[in-house]
């Protein structure tokens, strides 16, 4: 019995091994921490810290992990520490009563759908150290007001800002250089776009349904308009295409009435 006793106590010391302080859950690899879990039953503000201690020994957080929130519906808010330089994907998908979270200037990463469904979500600023909005990052924020997009940010991917139906400005920085498929789409609020002037391409149905659209300016270094950017952006009143740009697709302003 005694043999047996002991197989279970270093059983039980091997499932222990992931760090757990409060409610979150982290993962340890190469002597940084990873934030892994939150209960999705969990509905206090969050404050994650810099660093965990576990088995005697610090480790500084320094991302949070695919899906880490996914479907803390009830939580309000999250405060990011700067040691934090990468966010996974889905990490805040489905948060819907989420309304404050300042991601800090040290973050890299923003992985896709990190914001999917986080309807109660009213501003966000993305920082300079990110060069990319994935794809579905903010997909149907539908709370959104205002977006701050960082100046080494290049490419806005597809379905970014599909349905944030709140949304009433976007101002696209000069670091842009291609606006995916569907972006901002469904924006049914957005009433100005400024469109930076490094922008060489605007994927298919990229402000489509915007209605509330009334004029843009397409800058000179656009060469290609995907299919239905404009489609049933019913308010619009005035657009100006540059010389640069060698085609437009098939459906482009249908519904432009």
């Amino acid at each position: 019995m005694k043999t047996k006793r002991f197989i279970l106590l270093v059983i039980m010391a091997v499932f222990t091994l992931p760090a757990i302080s409060d409610v979150l859950q982290y993962r340890i690899e190469d002597g940084h921490a990873t934030v892994d879990y939150c209960p999705n039953w969990y509905s206090e503000s969050v404050e994650i810290p810099s660093e965990i201690e576990s088995n005697g020994k610090k480790y500084p957080v320094t991302s949070i992990g695919r899906s880490a929130f996914h479907s803390c519906s009830k939580l309000p808010s999250v405060t990011i520490p700067n040691s934090v330089t990468s966010i996974g994907s889905a990490a805040f998908r489905g948060c819907s009563s989420l309304t404050s979270i300042d991601i800090p200037n040290s973050v890299q990463i923003i992985g896709d759908e990190a914001f999917w469904g986080c309807s109660g979500l009213t501003a966000i600023c993305i920082p300079e150290c990110v060069t990319s909005i994935e794809s579905e990052t903010f997909y149907e924020c539908s709370g959104l007001t205002s977006v701050n997009i960082g100046n080494l940010v290049t490419s806005i991917g597809t379905f970014a800002f599909y349905n944030c139906s709140s949304l009433t400005s976007i101002d696209i920085p000069n670091s842009v250089l291609t606006i995916g498929k569907s972006a901002f789409e469904n924006c049914s609020s957005l009433t100005s776009v400024i469109i930076g002037n490094s922008v060489t391409s605007i994927g298919s149905r990229a402000f489509c349904g915007c209605s509330s659209l009334r004029n843009i300016d397409i800058p000179n270094s656009v060469q290609t308009i995907g299919e239905e950017v404009f489609y049933y952006c019913s308010g619009l009143t005035s657009i100006t295409i540059p010389n640069s740009v060698t085609s437009i697709e098939k459906s482009t302003f249908i519904g432009c009435i």
